[in-house]
C-alpha cells in the first residue's frame, strides 16, 4: 500500500495471464475504484476496457486522481457470472501537510 495526496495521480496497473502465465487480452475488463467509509466501501468509478491503456498484450492501466482523502480501494476484473477479479489493492490519500 502506497500514501498519496489529494490530486495526485495514481497509475492502477494489471497484468492479464491464462492458466499457462502467458499474457492474453481479455474480451473485456472493469475497473472499480471505491473509498473506505468505516466498515463498507462506497464505489466511485467503474471503468471499461475502453477506458483503460493498454501498453502491450495483457497489460493495461488506468490514471486515478483522488480528490478526497481516504483509504481507496481498486480491482480489476474479466467477465463473466460472478466476474473474475484477477487484481485488487489500497492506497491511502492524505491532505497535503506542504503545497
Amino acid at each position: 500500500m502506497t500514501q498519496s495526496a489529494i490530486g495526485q495521480t495514481k497509475k492502477l496497473q494489471c497484468m492479464f495471464t491464462d492458466i499457462n502465465g502467458t499474457l492474453v487480452d481479455p474480451a473485456s475488463i472493469t475497473l472499480k475504484i471505491g473509498i473506505e467509509a468505516g466498515n463498507e466501501v462506497t464505489l466511485l468509478e467503474t471503468k471499461a476496457i475502453g477506458d483503460l491503456t493498454k501498453t502491450s498484450t495483457g497489460v493495461f492501466y488506468y490514471f486515478y486522481t483522488p480528490t478526497q482523502a481516504g483509504r481507496y480501494r481498486f480491482e480489476f476484473s474479466t467477465g463473466g457470472t460472478p466476474p473474475t477479479v484477477v487484481s485488487s489493492g489500497t492506497f491511502d490519500v492524505s491532505v497535503a501537510v506542504f503545497s
